[in-house]
């Protein structure tokens, strides 16, 4: 196996999904300057996304957890701490950029592989009291990945498999829409789009939709 068939298959193992960009797509009540989240949906696997928010006049530092749904496996998860901030306005009409590190770790029969990238996205959009609409442009990239393979790959897959850091795994395009509407401090949202490599290849499956809920304090 050559080093490019590993970069490419440790990426597509490792992308349990591009995480959305968006906290809030409606402004938070007056008097509140913090947010928590939870998404549901599917984003190239079955994930469950948890989000802390704390806001600073038009802009905010926010964390997020990502585990997939369908097994809740601690061995495979992503975490992410950024910052998200208006980079133009026109009343409600607004241009939103969003940056932060990622690290990404799962664990399986095969191999076991940590991955550290960035991401980026711009959000333009109607971000008003009531309800919101925004675009999402994103671009996630592994900067690094330290892989380990079992002694299982090692005897039935490639016994010269060599464990290490492999530098530039991949990366990940996504654009979509996300729409929500508030009730007081709760927000509803849902969001959907379609996913792609960076060399614009589809990825598997190539859309994603998700759901979810946030409440303002």
């Amino acid at each position: 196996m050559n080093r490019q068939t590993i970069r490419v298959s440790l990426f597509a193992a490792l992308a349990i999904a591009l995480p959305a960009a968006a906290q809030e797509v409606t402004n938070l009540p007056q008097g509140t300057r913090q947010s928590v989240s939870l998404d549901l949906g599917l984003q190239s696997a079955l994930v469950t996304r948890a989000s802390y928010s704390r806001h600073f006049g038009s802009g905010q530092l926010y964390g997020r957890f990502t585990l997939p749904s369908a097994s809740l496996d601690f061995r495979d998860f992503a975490v992410e701490s950024g910052a998200q901030t208006t980079a133009l306005a026109s009343g409600n009409w607004k241009l939103q950029v969003a940056f932060a590190p990622v690290l990404r770790m799962t664990k399986n029969d095969v191999f076991t592989a940590t991955a550290l990238g960035l991401k980026g996205a711009l959000m333009p959009g109607y971000q008003g009291d009531h309800w919101g609409l925004m675009l999402e442009l994103g671009y996630e990239k592994m900067l690094a990945t330290h892989l380990n393979h079992s002694s299982l790959y090692r005897s039935a897959g490639y016994s010269g498999a060599r464990d290490g850091w492999y530098s530039l795994t991949g990366g990940t395009l996504q654009a979509g829409l996300r729409g929500g509407y508030r009730i007081a401090r709760v927000e509803l949202s849902a969001a959907a789009g379609v996913l792609a490599s960076e060399g614009l290849n589809p990825v598997t499956p190539p859309f994603y939709g998700t759901v979810g809920s946030s409440y303002a304090f």
